[in-house]
């Protein structure tokens, strides 16, 4: 069969989840490198409760161009990872997130994805002393940065 082909069944309602993950496995990282169709690999993955092997993530860190997609991606992996792999993919990032791997303290604008990102790194120790600042304009409270410190 040719990639074109089992990009096709990897995406067929046809197949389980298990019968998907078992054709993932036997094709590998090379047709990972070259699908098109990597977002359902990654989902195949998960919908099996198993972890997407780093391989794959650093695969999919040099293929997505886009800092944001990258940082949606990581999120819910890190808890899977090594810290010196986590470390790996932060310096694939765009600034602020690269200089995280520094020790020492450091800050980001708030969002809900840099909250998640902060949440999930502390939650596996990669940083501490996590704050979340506030600011208040006519009365209305905002959350304006998140600093911590990378151990």
């Amino acid at each position: 069969m040719e990639n074109h082909e089992y990009e096709l069944l990897l995406q067929s309602s046809e197949l389980t989840h298990e019968q998907k993950l078992i054709i993932v496995k036997k094709l590998g990282i090379n047709f990972y490198q070259e699908s098109n169709v990597q977002y359902t690999i990654n989902q195949i993955f998960k919908d099996n409760g198993k972890y997407i092997p780093i391989e794959y993530i650093n695969n999919y860190f040099e293929k997505t161009l886009s800092t944001q997609t990258r940082v949606k991606f990581l999120i819910p992996e890190v808890s899977n990872l090594a810290h010196s792999d986590i470390s790996t993919l932060l310096n694939m990032l765009d600034e602020p997130y690269r200089s995280i791997t520094n020790v020492g303290n450091h800050s980001l604008s708030h969002s809900d994805e840099n909250e998640n990102l902060i949440n999930a790194l502390k939650e596996i120790a990669y940083i501490n002393r996590v704050r979340i600042h506030e600011k208040s304009f006519l009365g209305i409270k905002s959350k304006s940065k998140i600093t911590f410190t990378t151990k």
